[in-house]
């Protein structure tokens, strides 16, 4: 019957509206540079897929309902018509899951920039440790000017690396993680090697300045 047939495509389209509020909470900024395409790409097919099961689903209720509204009084018409109406409301979810998958799209770009800065910065470290010990024990003898105008150079690049630290540290802040689901073994990575980038620039300045 008509009515059997509203039933049946109403509780299956709350189901898939809450299948849809479900794939929303997964979808979340993945911190693993190796994945967070794939994750994006698997979750853009899966909200695609959702809605247009939901949308035509919600066609055939709001059909039925049109055909039971010309067989119903005032009363139960207007029940119906306001559930129809809630469950479209619900379908904001759709619009909802879209924007989230143009933040997680743009987020991926900058992670994979981040991660290319702070390569940068460890390359650095390994260059400015070189430096150093270069000043501190150089291979070949160097005139005591020429020791002072070279430390004095070391210096001013380990506090130029310093401040640019202090603005890739600002980019973490916009990107950081957002909830605990996304407090992962590889955010925590990305927050270590900050932390030990910055710590080995303060020991590198304070060496510098010590041999100035």
């Amino acid at each position: 019957t008509n009515w059997e047939r509203y039933e049946k495509n109403r509780n299956g389209l709350t189901n898939k509206l809450n299948d849809a509020d479900t794939e929303f909470e997964d979808q979340i900024k993945e911190f693993d540079i190796t994945k967070c395409d794939g994750h994006l790409t698997s979750h853009a097919q899966t909200t695609a897929k959702m809605r247009s099961d939901i949308e035509e689903t919600f066609k055939t209720v709001a059909d039925s309902n049109d055909i039971l509204a010309k067989l119903m009084g005032d009363c139960k018409k207007a029940e119906l018509a306001d559930e129809v109406e809630n469950l479209k409301n619900r379908m904001n979810i759709l619009n909802t899951m879209d924007d989230r998958l143009k933040v997680v799209e743009e987020f991926n770009k900058r992670l994979k920039a981040f991660e290319n800065t702070l390569k940068e910065f460890e390359a650095w470290d390994v260059q400015g440790r070189k430096r150093m010990d270069d000043l501190l024990k150089p291979d070949n003898p160097i005139l005591p000017e020429e020791r002072v105008m070279y430390t004095m150079e070391l210096q001013g690049d380990v506090q130029q690396q310093i401040e640019k630290h202090g603005k890739h540290d600002e980019e973490w802040s916009q990107i950081r993680p957002d909830n605990s689901r996304e407090e992962t073994e590889n955010a925590e990575g990305f927050v270590k090697r900050m932390g030990e980038v910055i710590d080995f620039l303060n020991t590198l300045l304070a060496e510098v300045k010590s041999e100035g």
